[in-house]
């Protein structure tokens, strides 16, 4: 019979578009992926002295001209950023930090206490929700 389709056809077919379907999935998410930008961090130093004051210094190594700092924390203990030097500003509890060079933060972590010599651990959360973890030492 002319224009009918056997089952051995129908499967194939079905098979074929499935991978086509997977392979077109697999490249636009890939796609979106390099394509979206997010800012990366390098502490280069932490420092955090028994009563709370901590020092970060850090640089914005892109691909985003400008990273914005939402929360740093020591511990449990969230700190509230007390004065910026370098490529970055500070605009109530968010810090801006842009691209070129290295920025001094000093931050003030309210209820902590530290034993100097120690270490403590940290992070800082970006706006994009993306956190990166750092050890500072206690001086």
């Amino acid at each position: 019979m002319v224009g009918e389709i056997s089952i051995e056809q129908a499967i194939l077919l079905g098979i074929i578009v499935v991978i086509a379907v997977a392979v077109g999935w697999y490249m636009y998410t890939t796609f979106i992926a390099s394509v979206q930008s997010g800012s990366k961090i390098l502490i280069s130093q932490a420092t955090i002295d028994p009563s709370g004051n901590l020092q970060l210094v850090l640089s914005n190594t892109g691909p985003a001209s400008v990273a914005v700092i939402i929360g740093v924390y020591i511990g449990n203990t969230p700190c509230t950023p007390t004065s910026a030097t370098g490529p970055a500003s500070i605009s109530g509890t968010k810090v801006s930090v842009s691209t070129g060079g290295a920025a001094t933060l000093t931050y003030s972590c309210k209820g902590f206490s530290g034993v100097p010599g120690t270490t403590a651990q940290g992070y800082l959360v970006l706006s994009t929700g993306a956190t990166f973890p750092f050890t500072a030492s206690v001086t």
